[in-house]
């Protein structure tokens, strides 16, 4: 069971309820999204964990709460936060989706890679569709080395590899899906695809999260206050529906606003 908390903003006391005499506390709605049941509980006076936790037994997995939750006294549920994993999975479907739609020749893109760990080694044949001039800064020199011997047997593709971050300079377009733990030497120009907030205040546009169009579906199932890419990322963590790693996402945040994959990938195209 997956277990939604929110408040009930629009509760208004009236002479008859004034002393909570007669009000529920709570607001209760029962879904089914995919086979897994969801229970939306809206607060509406103030209760506690153990009060709420009597009225969903032991077969809640999952709890996803509003942001600021002040009705619930002594909150000990273990909040679900979105996995890492999926986070990654929306910059780099969102990333793919927006050169394709830029249309760019490969011999017109420059793209760079920062993957430290080499996780992304896996992605460059795909990029090399994409883009005749690939640069990757990697600590794993070894596992990147490797691609390049492949990419050149097989297919006479090959790409520049290095561990010297000064080479992002020169760089326009960087696709870093991990967080970024590290200042990078950027131009002010860059544009950057990451999956979360980076730790430094750093050069050019940082795209750091990204939204998906609530489908009517969701509309149905999710109350107001609770985030789709957080419930989607329970159903495929703790669910195991892997279907759900190929969503793409139609809003990217630039740190001050959302902007549409449309409106993203034609800045691709005049850099």
């Amino acid at each position: 069971m997956i277990l939604t908390l929110t408040e009930n903003s629009d509760f208004k006391r009236n002479f008859k309820n004034l002393f909570g005499i007669f009000e529920n506390k709570v607001d209760i709605e029962n879904k089914i999204f995919e086979k897994i049941q969801i229970k939306n509980i809206s607060i509406k006076k103030k209760v506690s964990s153990n009060y709420i936790k009597k009225i969903t037994g032991s077969e809640v997995k999952v709890v996803l709460c509003q942001n600021n939750l002040k009705l619930l006294k002594k909150n000990d549920f273990k909040t679900y936060r979105t996995s890492e994993e999926f986070l990654i999975n929306l910059c780099t479907n969102t990333f793919f989706k927006i050169l394709g739609l830029s249309k760019a020749e490969p011999s017109e893109l420059n793209l760079a890679v920062f993957d430290p760990q080499g996780h992304c080694v896996d992605l460059i044949k795909k990029f090399i569709f994409y883009s005749k001039s690939l640069t990757v800064i990697s600590n794993n020199l070894g596992i990147y080395q490797k691609e390049q011997d492949h990419l050149l047997k097989n297919y006479g593709a090959t790409f520049f590899v290095s561990n010297d971050l000064n080479y992002l300079f020169k760089e326009k377009i960087i696709f870093a899906p991990k967080k970024i733990n590290i200042k990078l030497p950027l131009k002010k120009g860059s544009i950057v695809f990451t999956s979360s907030k980076a730790c430094y205040q750093m050069n050019g546009i940082i795209y750091n999260e990204y939204k998906l169009k609530k489908t009517k579906k969701l509309e149905k199932i999710l109350p107001e206050g609770i985030s789709s890419e957080c419930f989607l990322s329970a159903l495929y963590d703790v669910y195991n529906i892997k279907k759900i790693k190929n969503l793409v996402p139609d809003f990217c945040f630039n740190g001050i606003k959302y902007e549409s994959v449309g409106d993203v990938s034609r800045k691709l195209r005049f850099l």
